[in-house]
């Protein structure tokens, strides 16, 4: 089967790509019943993610669910889970994942912090899917919640966190250049893309959590390199010890917060 996909996607592909592809899809499939491989082909072949094409993505040593509702996880946001779990080992945490998706972060997260337990807010009620789905595959304790985060007159629904966590959206539409063909046609857009300002998720979680944090509590945000220099002097307007990281293509990608 391998064999004949590689083949079929070097039509499109030159061959180190399509048996990456092809490798990808085989190991997705394993145990479940090949019946479509042809119509597979044809979506690969047509530059659909191989993670909708087979509905999984390999995150943090599990197999998720994702779809095309959903983002792709990346390896950095892997690395983020490790540091919130490696910080709060044995916490007995209540956790808010803001922009949630497919529930990769918060549920990788909750799968180690056993004594936690969190819920997954997402503006687009269409992830729910993806998020229910992974909660069962993880088997921990977290909620759905639809609710648009930038409407402050929402806010007042939730009650008050240990950890928030987030990977919002914050490419602004001049850095579609900077996005592969692939991720601008087929990933949602509403999870990668804010409307003017690209640190708006950044500042309006700051400001919930004024409210919302409990005493000790920490956030955690997913970063862009990019915007790293505003990042810096966005944070020091606020009352907040922090911590930047990189990732392990030494880009600044990930952003530690907590009470001074």
């Amino acid at each position: 089967m391998k064999q004949k996909l590689i083949q079929a996607l070097t039509a499109n592909y030159d061959t180190r790509e399509a048996t990456s592809i092809a490798d990808y899809y085989a190991d997705a499939m394993q145990g479940r019943e090949l019946t479509d491989i042809e119509s597979d082909t044809l979506k690969l072949l047509d530059g659909y993610p191989v993670q909708y094409v087979t509905n999984t993505s390999f995150f943090y040593g599990h197999k998720l669910y994702v779809d095309e509702h959903t983002l792709i996880p990346r390896p950095e946001t892997e690395e983020l889970v490790h540091w919130v779990v490696s910080d709060n080992k044995d916490a007995d945490a209540e956790i808010l994942d803001i922009g949630t998706g497919s529930g990769c972060l918060l549920l990788s997260i909750l799968h180690k912090l056993k004594n936690a337990k969190g819920i997954g807010l997402d503006v687009d009620p269409q992830v729910q899917n993806a998020f229910d789905k992974n909660v069962d595959i993880l088997n921990v304790e977290a909620q759905f919640l639809s609710l648009d985060f930038l409407d402050k007159e929402a806010w007042a629904s939730l009650p008050s966190y240990d950890i928030i966590v987030s990977n919002p959206p914050y490419i602004s539409k001049e850095e579609v250049e900077r996005l592969g063909p692939g991720v601008f046609k087929h990933e949602p857009h509403l999870a990668l893309f804010t409307d003017d300002d690209p640190l708006i998720f950044y500042k309006m979680t700051l400001e919930f959590a004024e409210t919302h944090l409990k005493q000790g509590g920490c956030i955690y945000f997913e970063t862009s390199d990019l915007y790293h220099e505003e990042m810096e002097g966005m944070v020091s307007k606020y009352n907040y010890k922090h911590e930047f990281k990189k990732d392990m293509q030494g880009a600044w990608r990930m952003l530690k917060l907590w009470s001074q």
